[in-house]
């Protein structure tokens, strides 16, 4: 979970500027706003994460960041115009913050105390190697159809966990 909602849904943003800023034709400055969205979006799902993970408990908002996610990473995928994608890097971002207290939350409740360190750390491990790879695959102006593809991967996990 944590690999797709910070490598892929957050992070990969800025993996695919070139592409993006070519295929919407958007400035550097746009570009930056739209990814500062990101941030913001994190900011306030952590928050609201760490209130309701306490109340739905770690599983509920482990499969709503996914949700969250597949939404976020859906709308950047099929963005025509800068608003669009203004829209969708601050969801998918905010995917992050709601994975993160959950993930902690499970470690806590399932895992040894002394087993707990490494299980954090095998949590947030991983989480850019795939789009790393994946980007040096993509042509450019293939970022639509790179995100669409994602997104209908992801959207598999969150289900299944339902």
């Amino acid at each position: 979970m944590i690999a797709v909602t910070y490598g892929l849904a957050r992070f990969a943003y800025g993996l695919f500027l070139p592409e993006i800023r070519e295929s919407l034709d958007l400035s550097e400055t746009a570009l930056g706003y739209i990814g500062a969205g990101s941030y913001a979006g994190y900011c306030l799902a952590i928050v609201a994460a760490l209130v309701f993970t306490s109340r739905t408990g770690p599983r509920f908002m482990a499969v709503a960041a996914g949700a969250v996610a597949v939404v976020g990473m859906a709308v950047v995928a099929c963005a025509p115009a800068a608003w669009v994608l203004a829209v969708g890097i601050p969801v998918a971002g905010s995917s992050s913050g709601l994975a993160s207290p959950p993930m902690g939350e499970a470690v806590v409740t399932s895992i040894l105390e002394g087993l707990q360190d490494r299980a954090n750390a095998l949590i947030n491990s991983g989480t850019i190697d795939k789009p790393i790879l994946q980007h040096t695959a993509t042509p450019i102006n293939r970022h639509r159809r790179l995100w669409l593809r994602r997104t209908r991967g992801r959207a598999i996990g969150p289900a299944v966990a339902l």
